[in-house]
């Protein structure tokens, strides 16, 4: 899956995408991090979601800060 099919699948909120083997990985960050200020909760905790499992540096830097603005 490219990173602009996972973001698509994550603003139509396919959950399914977190259990899907090899969907989500390091490149696809850039293409998740806009979906952090989407306007719909769903969308951005699905993003969170899958930053988390995408990982690399973008993906973890993105994960913890939305997590520590959450936490607030």
């Amino acid at each position: 899956m490219t990173p602009q099919q996972l973001a698509q699948q994550v603003r139509r909120k396919n959950w399914s995408i977190l259990d899907t083997p090899g969907a989500v990985g390091p490149g696809s960050a850039a293409e998740l991090l806009p979906l952090l200020q989407d306007h719909d909760q769903e969308v951005r905790e699905l993003a969170v979601q899958c930053l988390h499992l995408a990982g690399g540096p973008t993906g973890k830097k993105a994960y913890l800060r939305h997590r520590t603005i959450r936490a607030r």
